[in-house]
């Protein structure tokens, strides 16, 4: 099958760092500085724009302004910080955009200069930091988004679990919406299994993503507390 031409999975590591790279987003502009890092570097793999973070953006544009005028979000693993940029860009009450590494999330905050938008360093496996996050959210988390971050078996459960106590903060009407690209099949499959044992799963239809950011590869879930 022919690659919608879109897609950045076959870029050349020179494409994919480094550069500044121009997305749009409900008639605004987003601009993503990417990291400038040594590609080899394992590091570098939330320093680059990653296609299941367009496929997600370009879906919730669908929801419409008026949904997020009032909405909190916070999204987790969040690399280049696009999809919390693209909720800010349309309007998003309150963004708390995290990562292990916020240098470039932060760098990426300045840059679109968007209100109520903040970069927060999360390591899944600190409890002071998801302890921190909460205390930053004290108003509750109306959406968490996750795009393409689940690569390592260790990080499964970690990430679940801030998941859902970060859901826990408005457990009756909170949501996450996660877009994924299996490019660790086992992970993807141990992610889903667990989401699936601990959280109400639905699949977000093909043909309900975006007519041009979609690709049969990526897969996007909305996920909420039973």
């Amino acid at each position: 099958a022919i690659e919608p031409a879109w897609r950045r999975n076959n870029l050349h590591n020179s494409e994919r760092y480094w550069k500044q790279f121009i997305f749009e987003v409900a008639g605004k502009q987003i601009s993503i500085q990417q990291g400038r890092v040594d590609y080899e570097d394992v590091a570098s793999l939330g320093l680059t724009v990653w296609d299941a973070s367009l496929v997600l953006s370009k879906y919730l544009e669908s929801f419409g302004a008026s949904f997020w005028r009032d909405k909190r979000v916070v999204t987790l693993g969040s690399g280049t910080g696009l999809d919390g940029l693209a909720v800010a860009a349309m309007g998003a009450k309150d963004v708390i955009i995290t990562d292990l590494y916020v240098d470039l999330l932060s760098e990426n905050v300045s840059l679109n200069a968007i209100a109520n938008t903040r970069a927060v360093k999360l390591d899944w496996t600190s409890s002071d930091d998801v302890q921190r996050l909460l205390s930053l959210s004290q108003e509750g988390v109306d959406v968490v988004l996750i795009a393409d971050c689940v690569y390592y078996s260790e990080l499964v459960d970690p990430l679940m679990t801030t998941l859902i106590r970060t859901l826990e903060t408005k457990p009756k009407s909170s949501f996450a919406v996660v877009a994924m690209e299996a490019h660790n099949a086992p992970v993807f499959d141990e992610f889903l299994e667990k989401a699936k044992h601990l959280l109400n799963i639905e699949e977000i239809p093909y043909h309900t993503h975006h007519h041009t950011y979609r690709c049969k590869d990526i897969h996007v879930y909305r996920m909420k507390l039973r």
